[in-house]
Protein backbone atom coordinates (compact mmCIF):
# COMPACT_ATOMS: atom_id res chain seq x y z
CA UNK A 1 0.00 0.00 0.00
CA UNK A 2 1.50 3.36 -0.95
CA UNK A 3 2.33 5.89 1.74
CA UNK A 4 -0.67 8.07 2.61
CA UNK A 5 -1.29 10.95 4.96
CA UNK A 6 -3.42 10.02 8.01
CA UNK A 7 -6.35 12.00 6.60
CA UNK A 8 -6.11 10.29 3.21
CA UNK A 9 -5.82 6.89 4.88
CA UNK A 10 -8.87 7.59 7.05
CA UNK A 11 -10.88 8.66 3.99
CA UNK A 12 -9.74 5.54 2.09
CA UNK A 13 -10.62 3.25 5.02
CA UNK A 14 -14.02 4.94 5.39
CA UNK A 15 -14.75 4.44 1.68
CA UNK A 16 -13.69 0.78 1.80
CA UNK A 17 -15.79 0.07 4.91
CA UNK A 18 -18.74 1.78 3.27
CA UNK A 19 -18.25 -0.39 0.18
CA UNK A 20 -18.24 -3.44 2.45
CA UNK A 21 -21.49 -2.28 4.03
CA UNK A 22 -23.13 -1.91 0.63
CA UNK A 23 -21.93 -5.35 -0.50
CA UNK A 24 -22.70 -7.04 2.84
CA UNK A 25 -26.27 -5.79 2.97
CA UNK A 26 -27.53 -6.09 -0.60
CA UNK A 27 -31.17 -6.44 0.35
CA UNK A 28 -31.18 -3.16 2.33
CA UNK A 29 -28.96 -1.07 0.05
CA UNK A 30 -26.18 -1.12 2.61
CA UNK A 31 -27.43 2.11 4.16
CA UNK A 32 -27.75 0.86 7.78
CA UNK A 33 -24.32 -0.78 7.84
CA UNK A 34 -22.65 2.03 5.92
CA UNK A 35 -24.29 4.63 8.16
CA UNK A 36 -23.15 2.82 11.30
CA UNK A 37 -19.57 2.60 10.02
CA UNK A 38 -19.58 6.30 9.06
CA UNK A 39 -20.95 7.34 12.44
CA UNK A 40 -18.54 5.13 14.39
CA UNK A 41 -15.62 6.48 12.36
CA UNK A 42 -16.54 10.08 13.08
CA UNK A 43 -17.05 9.39 16.78
CA UNK A 44 -13.57 7.83 16.92
CA UNK A 45 -11.97 10.71 15.02
CA UNK A 46 -13.68 13.34 17.19
CA UNK A 47 -12.81 11.43 20.36
CA UNK A 48 -9.18 11.40 19.26
CA UNK A 49 -9.21 15.13 18.51
CA UNK A 50 -10.79 15.84 21.89
CA UNK A 51 -8.27 13.67 23.72
CA UNK A 52 -5.33 15.21 21.87
CA UNK A 53 -6.43 18.79 22.47
CA UNK A 54 -7.23 18.02 26.11
CA UNK A 55 -3.70 16.66 26.63
CA UNK A 56 -2.13 19.53 24.73
CA UNK A 57 -4.22 22.50 25.89
CA UNK A 58 -6.15 21.48 29.00
CA UNK A 59 -9.70 20.93 30.15
CA UNK A 60 -11.27 23.87 28.27
CA UNK A 61 -11.22 21.86 25.04
CA UNK A 62 -12.75 18.90 26.85
CA UNK A 63 -16.02 20.83 27.14
CA UNK A 64 -16.17 21.41 23.37
CA UNK A 65 -15.19 17.82 22.66
CA UNK A 66 -17.94 16.48 24.89
CA UNK A 67 -20.41 18.91 23.31
CA UNK A 68 -19.30 17.64 19.88
CA UNK A 69 -19.66 13.97 20.81
CA UNK A 70 -23.05 14.57 22.44
CA UNK A 71 -24.24 16.52 19.39
CA UNK A 72 -23.03 13.73 17.10
CA UNK A 73 -24.83 11.03 19.07
CA UNK A 74 -28.05 13.04 19.19
CA UNK A 75 -27.76 13.77 15.46
CA UNK A 76 -27.25 10.10 14.63
CA UNK A 77 -30.31 9.11 16.68
CA UNK A 78 -32.63 11.87 15.45
CA UNK A 79 -31.63 11.41 11.80
CA UNK A 80 -32.03 7.62 12.05
CA UNK A 81 -35.55 8.15 13.37
CA UNK A 82 -36.21 10.80 10.72
CA UNK A 83 -35.03 8.39 8.01
CA UNK A 84 -37.70 5.90 9.15
CA UNK A 85 -40.40 8.56 8.85
CA UNK A 86 -39.16 10.09 5.59
CA UNK A 87 -38.66 6.91 3.56
CA UNK A 88 -40.13 3.46 3.16
CA UNK A 89 -38.41 0.75 5.20
CA UNK A 90 -37.14 -0.97 2.05
CA UNK A 91 -35.70 2.27 0.59
CA UNK A 92 -33.64 4.06 3.28
CA UNK A 93 -31.16 5.18 0.62
CA UNK A 94 -33.79 7.62 -0.68
CA UNK A 95 -33.62 9.73 2.48
CA UNK A 96 -31.22 12.42 1.24
CA UNK A 97 -33.07 12.94 -2.03
CA UNK A 98 -36.42 13.11 -0.25
CA UNK A 99 -35.20 15.67 2.28
CA UNK A 100 -33.58 17.76 -0.48
CA UNK A 101 -36.84 17.70 -2.43
CA UNK A 102 -38.86 18.74 0.63
CA UNK A 103 -36.48 21.62 1.39
CA UNK A 104 -36.49 22.75 -2.26
CA UNK A 105 -40.29 22.82 -2.24
CA UNK A 106 -40.22 24.74 1.04
CA UNK A 107 -37.64 27.31 -0.11
CA UNK A 108 -39.92 30.20 0.83
CA UNK A 109 -39.11 29.29 4.45
CA UNK A 110 -35.76 30.89 5.26
CA UNK A 111 -34.59 27.96 7.42
CA UNK A 112 -35.27 25.46 4.63
CA UNK A 113 -33.64 27.75 2.06
CA UNK A 114 -30.44 28.33 4.08
CA UNK A 115 -30.16 24.70 5.15
CA UNK A 116 -30.53 23.49 1.56
CA UNK A 117 -27.90 25.95 0.31
CA UNK A 118 -25.36 25.26 3.07
CA UNK A 119 -25.68 21.52 3.65
CA UNK A 120 -23.60 20.62 0.58
CA UNK A 121 -20.58 22.25 2.27
CA UNK A 122 -20.98 20.37 5.55
CA UNK A 123 -21.61 16.80 4.40
CA UNK A 124 -19.66 14.00 6.01
CA UNK A 125 -17.66 13.44 2.83
CA UNK A 126 -16.04 16.86 2.96
CA UNK A 127 -15.48 16.91 6.74
CA UNK A 128 -12.19 15.07 6.37
CA UNK A 129 -10.94 17.79 4.01
CA UNK A 130 -11.90 20.52 6.47
CA UNK A 131 -10.14 18.59 9.22
CA UNK A 132 -6.97 18.42 7.14
CA UNK A 133 -7.08 22.14 6.26
CA UNK A 134 -7.72 23.22 9.86
CA UNK A 135 -4.98 20.90 11.14
CA UNK A 136 -2.39 22.18 8.66
CA UNK A 137 -3.34 25.78 9.46
CA UNK A 138 -3.06 25.19 13.22
CA UNK A 139 -6.78 25.71 13.68
CA UNK A 140 -7.79 22.38 15.23
CA UNK A 141 -9.26 24.09 18.35
CA UNK A 142 -11.42 26.26 16.07
CA UNK A 143 -12.46 23.16 14.10
CA UNK A 144 -13.51 21.50 17.36
CA UNK A 145 -15.67 24.47 18.33
CA UNK A 146 -17.28 24.78 14.88
CA UNK A 147 -17.93 21.05 14.73
CA UNK A 148 -19.51 21.11 18.23
CA UNK A 149 -21.81 23.93 17.15
CA UNK A 150 -22.63 22.21 13.86
CA UNK A 151 -23.36 18.80 15.37
CA UNK A 152 -25.80 20.28 17.86
CA UNK A 153 -27.40 22.48 15.21
CA UNK A 154 -27.87 19.35 13.07
CA UNK A 155 -30.06 17.49 15.55
CA UNK A 156 -32.03 20.63 16.38
CA UNK A 157 -32.72 21.25 12.68
CA UNK A 158 -33.61 17.59 12.16
CA UNK A 159 -36.25 17.90 14.90
CA UNK A 160 -37.49 21.12 13.32
CA UNK A 161 -37.82 19.50 9.88
CA UNK A 162 -39.51 16.44 11.41
CA UNK A 163 -42.21 18.69 12.75
CA UNK A 164 -42.41 20.87 9.64
CA UNK A 165 -42.51 18.12 7.02
CA UNK A 166 -43.99 15.12 8.76
CA UNK A 167 -46.48 16.62 11.20
CA UNK A 168 -47.48 15.90 14.74
CA UNK A 169 -48.50 12.26 14.24
CA UNK A 170 -44.94 11.34 13.23
CA UNK A 171 -43.46 13.28 16.15
CA UNK A 172 -45.68 11.28 18.51
CA UNK A 173 -44.30 8.08 16.96
CA UNK A 174 -40.74 9.25 17.43
CA UNK A 175 -41.42 10.22 21.05
CA UNK A 176 -42.93 6.77 21.65
CA UNK A 177 -39.85 5.10 20.14
CA UNK A 178 -37.55 7.17 22.36
CA UNK A 179 -39.59 6.36 25.48
CA UNK A 180 -39.54 2.65 24.64
CA UNK A 181 -35.76 2.77 24.12
CA UNK A 182 -35.22 4.43 27.52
Amino acid sequence: MPSRSPAAHSHWRDAKLGDGGRVGCRNCGGAPVEGFVDNATYLLVFSGITDGLYRQRGSHDLFYGLALLTGCLLSFIVIALQRKVATAADRPHEYAGRMNHLMDNDSSNWISFITRQVHVFIKKGVAIHYLLIFTLAGGLPLFLRLAAFGSNLTWVLALYFNRRFFGRQHIAGIEKTIKNAA
